[in-house]
């Protein structure tokens, strides 16, 4: 509850402060975290989709594009998105493409292909964080016992 009552503190400042036309990549990006956790997609979607058109091929763009389309319950877009990030030929992504894979997985009901994805992306160089602990492109894979075991690698 928390939360939630933080993400809609944000977004009404946001929306008092910030106009998505001056705001950065990061900041919509941001945004769109905030209205997802509020289940709000549709506003999401509208403002990935006009990130997408200003920065094609970015691999933060196209996972929360596919993280918003799982959510907002197209599959098939969402694995578009996830194929977009696969086919990435930029050479210092460090696996972040299958991180955000991991995270369209998961937001699918996908969690043994996420874990997957997930394992991929640290071996292409993703590093372990700490943020994965509150990590919302992996929010689904909560309670996951192989997850669990990555987010406390001691026990």
């Amino acid at each position: 509850a928390l939360a939630l009552s933080v993400a809609e503190r944000g977004v009404a400042h946001v929306q008092d402060h910030l106009s998505m036309d001056e705001a950065s990549e990061w900041q919509r990006l941001w945004y769109v975290q905030l209205l997802t956790m509020l289940g709000r997609m549709d506003e999401a979607l509208e403002i990935m989709l006009a990130l997408n058109e200003e920065i094609p091929d970015d691999d933060d763009v196209l996972g929360w594009l596919g993280i918003v389309a799982a959510e907002h319950g197209d599959k098939e877009a969402a694995e578009r998105f996830s194929t977009l990030l696969r086919d990435l030929g930029h050479p210092h992504l460090l696996g972040w493409n299958s991180f955000y894979r991991a995270g369209i997985a998961a937001h699918l009901g996908r969690s043994d292909e996420a874990m997957g994805l997930l394992r991929e992306a640290f071996s292409r160089g993703y590093e372990w964080n700490i943020g994965l602990h509150a990590s919302l492109e992996l929010k689904p894979l909560r309670n996951h016992l192989e997850f669990e075991a990555i987010l406390h690698p001691d026990g």
